[in-house]
């Protein structure tokens, strides 16, 4: 790997070490060739990047947190980082790789991914986040007579924040042409998930699958990333799993942990991909 290579990766690599970690288990990357998919510890996001070079020969999966050099290799069920001599002395750390494979990974983003073109958005820039409180748990989305509002709602003092876009006066120019329908049902996004997906982004576009969406598909600049966020409301959290458990037509379970559902293997779809790439 190059170190120009390596310097890009690491920086990919990045991203999934500053997504929230509230869950039980660490954030988990999976990648081959150029392709990188990340999904957070809670399974409420799911990230793809494209590299500029193929840097991954075998298909690969680990934590992020356990990422500890750009020398590895698979070993079956692990991963073994290797490091350089420092003293004297060289080293290899090796962990147990998440639970999956890049192939039902790699399904489980394409399954939720639709044709981008007709599909309604909003632009929001991350000067605009200084408009919100990080310290609240959602951010609300709805469409009213054709215009974008994002709500947030403390719920123990009762304060409600509404931002909306300003109409153009005059022969101004409006700078962020958001494409939406005239109605559409409000679908929160944790605020965490929010504002994590500027971390690396100035500007994300965010769509909105459906008139009643239950996640958004979200695109960013840095390395082409595409991502996919559930959506919730204030007392049910959505997550990417139970979201496509719920699309093929299987109910969520009511008894299931908390423990349970950041513990489950992944497993999308019978179709195998060997590696796509988003046109």
């Amino acid at each position: 790997m190059t170190l120009r290579n390596e310097l890009e990766i690491e920086r990919i690599f990045s991203y999934a070490a500053v997504l929230d970690e509230s869950g039980r288990q660490k954030n988990a990357i999976w990648a081959w060739k150029n392709m990188v998919y990340i999904i957070n510890s809670d399974k409420t996001i799911i990230l793809q990047f494209e590299s500029s070079q193929d840097v991954f020969k075998d298909p690969i999966g680990f934590y992020a947190a356990s990422y500890s050099s750009s020398n590895f290799q698979p070993n079956g069920e692990y991963i073994v980082f290797f490091k350089d001599e420092l003293g004297g002395w060289v080293s290899d750390k090796t962990i147990k790789a998440p639970l999956g494979s890049f192939p039902e990974i790699e399904n489980l983003f394409y399954s939720f991914l639709p044709v981008l073109d007709s599909l309604p958005f909003i632009k929001f820039h991350k000067d605009a986040l200084a408009h919100l409180n990080d310290k609240l748990s959602h951010i609300e989305f709805k469409v009213t007579k054709g215009k974008a509002q994002i709500i947030q709602r403390d719920i123990y003092s009762g304060e409600i924040t509404v931002l909306k876009r300003p109409k153009p006066e005059g022969l101004e120019i409006l700078e962020y042409s958001d494409f939406l329908p005239e109605e559409m049902s409000p679908i929160g996004m944790r605020t965490n998930d929010f504002f994590s997906l500027f971390n690396f982004n100035e500007e994300i576009k965010i769509y909105f699958p459906a008139e009643n969406p239950s996640y958004f598909v979200i695109e960013g600049t840095h390395n082409s990333m595409t991502g996919i966020v559930a959506g919730c409301l204030y007392d049910d959290i959505g997550t990417i799993i139970t979201i496509g458990e719920e699309a093929n037509g299987r109910e969520k379970s009511q008894d299931r942990s908390n423990e349970q559902e950041a513990n489950r293997t992944i497993n999308p779809s019978q179709n195998t991909v060997q590696l796509r790439k988003r046109i």
